[in-house]
C-alpha cells in the first residue's frame, strides 16, 4: 500500500500571471505558500483486474477509458497501469471549489502514489511537470501553472514563469518573522464554492494585461515585505 500526502496552497499575489497566455509574452511571478492541510491518496493492488476509485463517489470499472475521474484516468495512462488497482482520496478539509489548489494536489498526489507503486520514484519537479501535462496539455483546463509547482515543491515560495522555463525560490524568512506571519493569517471556511474553470474560461488576457502586470509587480513587492517582516504593509498589499 502506498499513501501520499500533498499539501493545499494559498496564493497571495501574482495570480493569473502564471497562465501561458500571459507569461509567454510578459513573464509572470507569484507568491504562494502551502499550508498544513493535506489531500491523501491511497493506492493498493487488487486481487482482480478491476480499477476502483474512491472519492466523493465510488467507481468500479474494467477499463481506464470508463473512468469518470479524469485526473486519475490520465495518471493511470501515464503510468501504463491497466487494472488490478484501487485508489482512494481523503482530505483534511472541504476542498471542492474552495480555491486551495485541490485539483493540482490530487493530480500530484496520485502521480506520486502511482509512480511509487510501479517502482519509479519521481522528483518534485517531475511531478509538477507531469501534473501540468495532465491538467493543461491533455485535459485543456483553463488554469495556470502555479498550483502544480506550489503543492509539489511545498513551502513559502516565489515562483517565476518565463517562456524558457520556470524558476522557484524558497523565501529565506527568519523563524521569528515566520511565526508572526503565521499568527497574522486566518483561514475561514465560508461554505461558498465555485468552479474555477467556469470563472477562468472567459478571462480576457488581452484586455487585462495592464492589471496582470501590476499584479506581477505586487508579488515582487510582497516578497520583500514578508522577508523584512513588514507584515502590516503586506496585509495592505493584499487588500490592494
Amino acid at each position: 500500500m502506498i499513501i501520499t500526502k500533498t499539501p493545499l496552497r494559498l496564493s497571495f499575489l501574482g495570480g493569473n500571471t502564471d497562465f501561458r497566455e500571459f507569461y509567454y509574452k510578459y513573464g509572470g511571478c507569484v507568491l504562494t505558500s502551502t499550508i498544513d492541510k493535506y489531500i491523501y491518496c491511497i493506492v493498493k493492488g487488487r486481487f482482480d483486474d478491476l480499477i476502483v476509485v474512491n472519492y466523493s463517489k465510488k467507481e468500479i470499472v474494467k477499463s481506464i477509458d470508463d473512468l469518470e475521474h479524469e485526473l486519475v484516468r490520465e495518471a493511470l495512462r501515464l503510468t501504463k497501469i491497466k487494472g488490478g488497482i484501487e485508489i482512494s482520496f481523503l482530505a483534511d478539509i472541504p476542498t471542492q471549489g474552495t480555491g486551495l489548489g485541490s485539483s493540482s494536489a490530487v493530480t500530484v498526489g496520485v502521480l506520486n502514489a502511482l509512480f511509487t507503486y510501479i517502482g519509479n520514484n519521481l522528483n518534485k519537479q517531475q511531478l509538477a511537470e507531469l501534473a501540468i501535462k495532465i491538467e493543461i496539455d491533455i485535459l485543456k483546463k483553463p488554469i495556470g501553472e502555479q498550483d502544480q509547482y506550489a503543492v509539489a515543491l511545498g513551502g513559502l515560495r516565489f515562483i517565476e514563469f518565463q517562456n524558457n522555463g520556470i524558476k522557484s525560490l524558497v523565501i529565506p524568512i527568519k523563524e521569528s518573522i515566520l511565526e508572526d506571519f503565521n499568527n497574522s493569517l486566518m483561514l475561514l471556511y465560508t461554505g461558498i464554492e465555485r468552479d474555477s474553470g467556469n470563472v477562468l474560461s472567459d478571462f480576457d488576457f488581452k484586455s487585462n494585461d495592464l492589471s496582470l502586470n501590476k499584479n506581477k509587480f505586487l508579488s515582487q513587492e510582497g516578497v520583500v515585505l514578508v522577508n523584512n517582516g513588514k507584515l502590516l504593509q503586506f496585509g495592505n498589499l493584499l487588500d490592494y
